[in-house]
């Protein structure tokens, strides 16, 4: 192919990824501004700052202090919805091969974007969105040799940054790799070249956060609050208390003495002993061995396991769409709004979202139809035996279940139960559904155009005859 013609393609192919990523910001358009939560008031502070929060890291709020020029967030929510729909693109290219690619990849986001909380996600100024791209980057370089170099690196790019951007990535992927790993050597299911290289990458992701860290902390680490989350987790499941009163004389805790008078949170409540001092790592030793000592005893240990898997099955299956609170809960993204991109403030005002007017209740029970149809539609491959199956395909819907149930684990063992964890991947359950249809759709045309042309064929030479 000529270098001319090489250029028109890459036109092509950009346009029409642009253009699925307008899509895919149909709620923030309907919103007017971007959604915010509670927490995009610490990124927008930490990036411009550039001070790390103890409970976050630094990487998300840089990325909004590199995109927004210190103007606008709606270039952070276009970076997303491109991300997006740049992954959702070399996903059906995998898969489809049909002079109607064009038409199917705009039809699929545009439903998706209709029926699930895809656009949510892609709209709302936090993290949330990286959690879906991290795992289609995974399974793209993991299971599809035939990628253009280029789109190599860019995958290696957002699997990077998908890590670095929120601290249970990190864990969501050291669990689904294991378990990959596992897989692999029983099943042969996975390229363990492949395999590896995304290991390589991401000690590389781990490099970077560490020395970033250092260089603006003058610290040594990964996470600084990891701790207090844990042990918030193990008195959120009340389990901490019954062990200090067993414990406490034979080992004591500065916690001894408070265990009777403990909030019932241990990390945003003003009372809390530990964090309250605005220094978390104040009792750190203290509190990890403290932590070790609960998840090591045979008898609360155990406990916090049964907890942690009764949790993570009502968390995989809780994902309504929509959290975009209003109120008192805007007040931080306003104030770094008003701080750092003043000119965005009125428009930011005048949102859905901070009048109160949003509404995802027909949005929800849409998507709960549209997620238990898809959970019976990805059944095919491994029980309709006769249909020729890509490999590829079933190893993604493999993996999809294996990272779903991971991210469950994950968010409900170290925070809570809460719909907004799960909401931002269900929608690839639909988007591995839609393929599947394809394939059947497509298998079905071609027997009926096959067999259509073979009666013509028939009756012209019957004619002749």
């Amino acid at each position: 192919m000529t270098p001319s013609l090489l250029i028109q393609k890459y036109k092509r192919e950009s346009g029409l990824i642009l253009l699925g990523s307008i899509v895919l910001m149909r709620l923030a358009f309907s919103n007017s501004f971007p959604f915010v939560y509670p927490d995009t008031g610490t990124y927008i502070r930490s990036g411009f700052e550039l001070i790390p929060p103890i409970d976050r890291p630094i990487f998300y709020g840089l990325l909004i202090r590199l995109l927004s020029f210190s103007t606008t967030l709606w270039n952070v929510v276009l970076f997303q919805s491109l991300m997006t729909a740049y992954l959702i693109y070399l996903i059906f290219r995998t898969f489809i091969y049909s002079k109607l690619f064009k038409f199917y990849y705009l039809f699929v986001l545009t439903i998706l974007s209709i029926t699930t909380g895809i656009s949510f996600n892609a709209s709302m100024l936090t993290p949330d969105i990286f959690t879906p791209c991290l795992f289609l980057s995974i399974f793209i370089l993991g299971s599809v040799n035939e990628i253009h170099p280029g789109h190599k690196f860019t995958l290696s790019l957002i699997f990077i940054l998908s890590l670095l951007t929120h601290h249970s990535h990190v864990l969501i992927f050291v669990l689904s790799a294991s378990i990959m790993y596992l897989l692999f050597h029983i099943y042969k299911y996975f390229r363990i070249q492949n395999y590896f290289k995304i290991i390589g990458l991401f000690v590389l992701s781990l490099v970077t956060t560490v020395l970033t860290n250092y260089s603006l902390t003058h610290k040594w680490t990964i996470s600084q609050g990891a701790h207090a989350f844990l042990l918030n987790k193990l008195h959120e499941n009340e389990l901490l208390v019954p062990f200090l009163t067993k414990n406490c004389l034979g080992s004591p805790n500065y916690l001894c003495s408070l265990k009777d008078s403990l909030p019932w949170d241990l990390i945003w409540d003003s009372k809390s002993p530990v964090t309250n001092s605005g220094d978390w790592n104040l009792h750190k030793s203290e509190d990890e061995r403290l932590i070790k000592a609960i998840i090591i005893s045979p008898e609360f240990g155990s406990l916090f396991l049964l907890k942690s898997i009764q949790q993570s099955l009502k968390q995989f299956f809780k994902f309504n769409t929509g959290d975009a609170p209003s109120g008192d809960m805007t007040i931080p993204p306003l104030i770094e709004i008003r701080n750092n991109m003043p000119s965005e403030r009125k428009e930011f005002l005048a949102t859905l979202q901070i009048n109160k007017q949003l509404d995802f209740r027909i949005l929800n029970a849409i998507q709960a139809i549209v997620v238990y149809l898809s959970f019976c539609i990805l059944l095919l491959p491994f029980v309709w035996k006769e249909f020729d199956w890509d490999i590829r395909l079933k190893q993604g819907i493999l993996l999809l279940l294996i990272f779903s149930s991971c991210n469950a684990f994950v968010c409900s063992t170290f925070s809570i139960v809460l719909d907004r964890y799960q909401s931002r991947i269900v929608w690839l359950f639909p988007l591995f559904a839609s393929i599947v249809l394809f394939k059947i759709g497509s298998k079905y045309w071609t027997l009926l155009t096959s067999r259509k042309f073979k009666q013509e064929l028939s009756s012209l030479e019957n004619g002749s005859e």
